[in-house]
């Protein structure tokens, strides 16, 4: 082999190198730069006549609602993986707690045996019962039709329970939500209490699912086709000390617009970001991907 091959080869391999370090050193990727590719993967494993509601991917598994009575579970894919029955219930939202595995908890927008009211439900998912009903307390603005749309548990130590909050918002009245201090350390108590309530840092009405997340808190606004993130601890930090001297910081908001109407659930996985279609789809698309198109609203 010839000195000059020899250089031309060594030549090479350092420019090959330079380019991957400057690839890695500026995030540059060819899928980044382009908008996010949404692919619907509801044919792969839901029924036809599922009309996803909310959604929470949990233990390597997406868990789906559908509003008239089943929860179901796919994997990433959207392959089929197993479903639970919940009577027919209104159900709209789904959640889990990271210290609980093996429960999910589901939210009922309103519930025939508590005079219609919303309620949560935790669920076992190796037997497939109801183990315990957590009444939403009253002053949850809440009708038959439109009420608790959606469901999200933020982890805190400093929580009162030690572990955090469940977070119900209300489509009853556009963007409020209502905190709340649920023992869930117990396997037979089903105590709640309300601790605050707030507006959701940006739209107005519809709120159709939230989600927690590595430390961000996702809002999904339906008609307004707005996806919206905060800093959880600091903003919630805030909303519990909003009636003494504290004010809520909107730490980290950015919002991104999202494609179409209907879009009733949302939530991340490490690779994915997922979306439920109340009209009858669910769509998946890279997670980096979307979270390079968010715009920063820090006031």
């Amino acid at each position: 082999m010839s000195l000059c091959r020899v250089s031309t080869r060594r030549s090479l391999s350092s420019l090959v190198v330079l380019i991957l370090i400057f690839a890695v050193a500026t995030g540059w990727s060819r899928r980044k730069k382009g908008a996010p590719k949404w692919q619907s993967i509801f044919k792969k494993g839901l029924p036809n006549d599922c009309e996803p509601s909310g959604l929470v991917w949990f233990d390597d598994r997406l868990y789906v609602v559908h509003d008239e009575g089943t929860l179901y579970a796919v994997d990433e894919n959207g392959k089929y993986l197993d479903q639970y029955d919940l009577d027919g219930a209104d159900v709209e939202s789904v959640t889990a707690v990271p210290s609980r595995k093996g429960y999910v908890y589901v939210g009922v927008e309103s519930d025939a045996s508590n005079s219609m009211r919303p309620v949560i439900l935790e669920i076992n998912t190796k037997t497939k019962k109801k183990e315990r009903t957590f009444k939403i307390p009253k002053g949850f603005p809440a009708s038959e039709s439109t009420g608790m749309e959606s469901l999200t548990f933020v982890p805190d130590a400093e929580a009162p329970n030690g572990v955090g909050y469940f977070l119900c918002g209300s489509q009853d009245e556009g963007a409020k939500v209502f905190v709340y201090d649920v023992n869930i350390n117990s396997g037979k108590s089903t105590t709640i209490r309300q601790l605050a309530e707030f507006k959701a840092p940006v739209g107005t009405y519809d709120l159709s699912d939230m989600n927690y997340c590595d430390g961000k808190l996702y809002f999904l606004f339906d008609s307004e086709q707005i996806l919206a993130s905060v800093d959880a601890k600091p903003f919630l930090d805030g909303v519990l000390a909003q009636e003494g001297s504290g004010s809520i910081q909107y730490a980290g908001l950015a919002t991104y617009k999202t494609d179409g109407t209907d879009y009733e659930g949302f939530t991340l996985s490490d690779k994915y970001a997922f979306v439920g279609v109340d009209t009858g789809d669910l769509l998946r698309c890279d997670r980096e991907v979307l979270e390079a198109k968010w715009v920063s609203c820090e006031p």
